[in-house]
């Protein structure tokens, strides 16, 4: 594997990363029914099921 492509792929998991935390805390933060909604239908549900268990 190139340098490149580990450092792209690198870079790649950091953004993937960065957007989990945005969507458990917009999915933790809001009261809008259907913002948490599109998170959940839109999201893995395992991941759901995890935030919910790491909330209580």
């Amino acid at each position: 594997m190139s340098i490149e492509l580990a450092g792209d792929l690198l870079l790649s998991k950091k953004r993937i990363e960065q957007l989990e935390k945005c969507l458990r805390s917009a999915w933790q933060k809001t009261d809008d029914e259907e913002i948490k909604n599109l998170i959940e239908e839109n999201f893995m549900r395992e991941e759901i099921e995890k935030w919910q268990n790491d909330n209580s």
